[in-house]
């Protein structure tokens, strides 16, 4: 069987369901400690009234403990609309191997990591892309390539 690999790319794409609960959820019921995007002018036509914070219950804190999470459920509602504004985004790394196996091209990928925030840092991107080529590389290593193979090719950014 005659095998090789073509090419490996790290792939950047916009993670279009990112999972936001984290950080709260946007409701026209109002909860404990909503924020009436209504009355701080964020809600626009059509758009849910409330934002909910995810908020850790407030029983048995301390007034100190209590201020610090209603200071972090502002930073949540704030990060969350500055999420629909559009200053930053959720993205999905992944690394890709193009592989011909008997004149048969394929694309071979990685299991990729998604739900990273864009304004993550660089630093932390690569750190990322290091661990996908390396799950990436125990796929093909499983497929029977050898990891000199894997050298012979120049690494490609695909963002």
């Amino acid at each position: 069987m005659k095998k090789r690999i073509d090419s490996i790319k790290i792939k950047r794409d916009i993670d279009e369901c990112p999972d936001t609960s984290w950080l709260g959820e946007y409701s026209n019921k109002r909860a404990r400690f909503s924020f009436d995007r209504k009355a701080l002018n964020d809600m626009e036509r059509g758009e849910y009234q409330y934002f909910n914070p995810y908020v850790n219950p407030f029983n048995g804190k301390t007034q100190a403990e209590k201020k610090e999470l209603a200071r972090q459920a502002r930073q949540d509602y704030e990060r969350m609309e500055s999420l629909n504004r559009g200053h930053w985004y959720f993205i999905h790394i992944r690394a890709e191997a193009k592989i011909v196996i008997n004149n048969v091209i394929e694309k071979i990928s990685s299991g990729g990591l998604g739900g990273i925030e864009s304004d993550s840092g660089e630093e932390y991107f690569k750190e990322i892309e290091k661990e996908e080529l390396t799950n990436l590389t125990s796929i093909l290593k499983e497929l029977g390539f050898k990891e000199s193979q894997f050298y012979e090719i120049e690494m490609q950014e695909g963002y």
